[in-house]
């Protein structure tokens, strides 16, 4: 015996039952995964931090382009002397320090005596 299916008859005293919203299939493939925008600003803020560092890498390792001026020495100024330079105090100074340093240019540094000894000992190996 095969059932078959009737559909309910409705008066229309009766009012039409209502398909709740859940079941609806219209509905049923518009529901995206909870994870899905945390997944897609993860991504963004990967590819942000990506941008960053790109620009940053390119701000820090341009090579300037060369200058095309060519360097001229500066004009020596010539000024007066002072007074202290004329002192015969300095002028003094000034000529101890010259021979002071012509006897320390001079000054030979190596003696023999300073040499370390000869370190020859038998060890017996």
């Amino acid at each position: 015996m095969e059932k078959q299916l009737q559909t309910p008859v409705q008066t229309p005293d009766q009012p039409v039952p209502a398909i709740p919203p859940a079941i609806l299939p219209a509905q049923a493939g518009n529901k995206r995964p909870v994870w899905l925008p945390f997944l897609v600003v993860f991504i963004a803020l990967i590819l942000a931090g990506i941008a960053i560092v790109l620009q940053i890498k390119r701000a820090l390792f341009t090579v300037p382009s060369p200058s095309t001026s060519t360097p001229a020495p500066t004009a020596a100024v010539s000024r007066p002397l002072s007074a202290l330079a004329t002192d015969s105090a300095f002028l003094l100074l000034e000529s101890s320090v010259t021979s002071l340093s012509g006897r320390v240019s001079a000054l030979s540094v190596q003696d023999s005596t300073l040499a370390p000894p000869i370190l020859d000992l038998p060890l017996g190996f």
